[in-house]
């Protein structure tokens, strides 16, 4: 069911179809853009999030051949409180040139008038910059620092749809520390000791409607070592893997198929998570719906994003049970025309 890939291999044949199915630990997928069959449909994103308990921090480049957009958002889960910038361009057509590797060393930089972002990649360390001036005229400033365990390993996914030449290649780092400074006009919000930051890098071709669920969360155990989890379902064909994953000290551990139960009326009423191996047992109990909805034309993106305290247990793969209480996560459903 979990085809694991271990060694480094061609993500795309000649005519854009998956030369290979599964996941693997680390980006061993060789991804050109010059296989994919149909461009005008690529879509391709390096999106970054830092949470403390008190704010999220949201950077966000991404391109979907036809529109692109940079940008940031910081908010407040008790008050709701929201700061924006962003950057947007018709008929961008992969003119952002994102990093095919987001793995591997690189810079990635967005410069317009008023607007400068840059992602610097560097070992196992991330530099988040941003200045610019946010939707009511104040000076942003960003400078953060995200460090992931040593040769960290990460959820990454070749996920294949229904049609031959559409694809989704998703690579998920977690459990990074963050450190740094946010500033916004006379705001200043410094992340810390409880801060972390996840990356979410994605390159592929959709259908023009689709849906996704997305769950994710790190966190200091008691113990001192650092634990994580991404689940992800809802959209593509899993039968070779799935994106769910749990992550210990920088170590993946694989889980197989998740279910979800929760009150579709009241999305702030539990979330109830199962594994068919009972080794991913978790309640939400939701604090906060992070909701957004854009729609241009026939793009309509739409997300409820929903934080709120996980508690239960899972187990690791050498059978080791962590127990998990009122630890900060979120997950989001979103359904999206694009």
């Amino acid at each position: 069911m979990q085809n694991e890939i271990k060694e480094k291999t061609t993500l795309l044949k000649y005519d854009g179809r998956l030369a290979v199915r599964g996941f693997a630990k680390h980006l061993l997928f060789d991804y050109d853009r010059a296989s994919v069959a149909r461009p005008g449909r690529l879509k391709e994103w390096d999106f970054y999030q830092i949470t403390d308990g008190d704010y999220v921090l949201q950077m966000n480049m991404s391109d979907i051949y036809y529109f692109s957009t940079v940008s940031f958002t910081l908010f407040s889960l008790k008050t709701g409180k929201k700061y924006s910038a962003g950057m947007n361009h018709f008929f961008s057509k992969g003119s952002l040139n994102l990093e095919k590797n987001g793995e591997a060393d690189h810079t990635t930089t967005y410069s317009d008038k008023d607007f400068l972002m840059r992602f610097e990649v560097h070992n196992d360390t991330r530099h988040l910059t941003l200045n610019a001036i946010d939707d009511v005229g104040q000076k942003v400033f960003v400078d953060l620092w995200l460090y992931a365990p040593p040769s960290s390993q990460a959820m990454v996914i070749a996920t294949p749809f229904k049609k031959t030449r559409q694809f989704y290649l998703n690579y998920k780092l977690n459990c990074m520390r963050a450190i740094g400074t946010v500033t916004i006009g006379d705001v200043i919000v410094h992340f810390g000791e409880k801060a972390f930051g996840l990356l979410d890098w994605g390159r592929g071709v959709w259908p023009f409607k689709n849906q996704w669920f997305w769950g994710n969360g790190a966190t200091k155990l008691k113990d001192g070592r650092y634990f994580g989890f991404n689940l992800g379902f809802g959209f593509g064909v899993l039968k070779n893997a799935t994106e769910n994953m749990l992550f210990l000290d920088g170590v993946a551990h694989k889980l197989d198929q998740i279910t979800l139960i929760r009150d579709e009326k009241d999305l702030m009423k539990p979330w109830v998570f199962h594994s068919n191996d009972k080794r991913f047992e978790l309640t939400m109990i939701p604090t906060y719906d992070n909701y957004t909805k854009t729609q241009a034309g026939p793009v309509f993106l739409e997300c409820h994003q929903v934080f709120g305290l996980w508690s239960g247990k899972v187990v690791t793969d050498t059978g080791e049970v962590i127990p998990i209480q009122n630890m900060l996560a979120f997950c989001e459903h979103a359904k999206n025309h694009w």
